[in-house]
């Protein structure tokens, strides 16, 4: 993907990025994920839900590829992004989802916690506590409350996300049946 996408196309490059992450191919993802990015910006202004958009997947893509205070700088962008334009619960979540991954990764475990006890919320709020969405928020905190040693919360974390993708998938799905 060429790295001075045009206008017209960052939605084209931005799932060429999508595509990249998906397949592990994460320094292509990041190139990528950039060149929608600028593209972004050029046709739609850097304060747009479009930018948002791109610099939530480009700060999956850093994180992925384990630049993680890149990430971490590219996750609160675009959540101001999304809450000065107002924009739905959906995107303000994956964007506090995100900032909590990074953070993660960063051993900043507190602060971690708080954005994804937040998406948590919006997520069930708008969408069930049977939501997947709400499986994906569940096992990333989890993840934070093992590494901060409050092993029965992670437990009850870990718990709460194989029920709900154990009812919404089926025991054989591959999201259940790894677990």
């Amino acid at each position: 993907m060429p790295a001075n996408a045009t206008n017209g196309d960052w939605r084209r490059v931005l799932q060429a990025a999508r595509i990249a992450i998906g397949r592990g191919e994460y320094a292509d993802a990041v190139a990528t994920g950039r060149a929608a990015l600028e593209a972004a910006e050029d046709a739609a202004g850097h304060d747009s839900l479009e930018v948002a958009r791109c610099l939530a997947t480009f700060g999956e893509a850093l994180r992925l590829h384990g630049a993680y205070d890149n990430s971490r700088s590219a996750c609160p962008r675009a959540l101001e992004i999304h809450q000065r334009r107002g924009a739905d619960h959906d995107d303000v979540a994956e964007s506090l989802h995100g900032a909590g991954m990074a953070e993660s990764a960063l051993g900043l475990n507190e602060q971690a916690e708080a954005h994804v006890r937040r998406a948590l919320a919006l997520w069930s709020r708008a969408h069930g506590d049977d939501d997947l969405q709400v499986a994906r928020a569940s096992e990333t905190l989890g993840v934070i409350l093992e590494n901060r040693g409050d092993f029965a919360g992670a437990g009850t974390c870990y718990g709460r996300a194989l029920a709900v993708r154990e009812a919404r998938l089926g025991r054989t799905h591959v999201l259940v049946a790894r677990r």
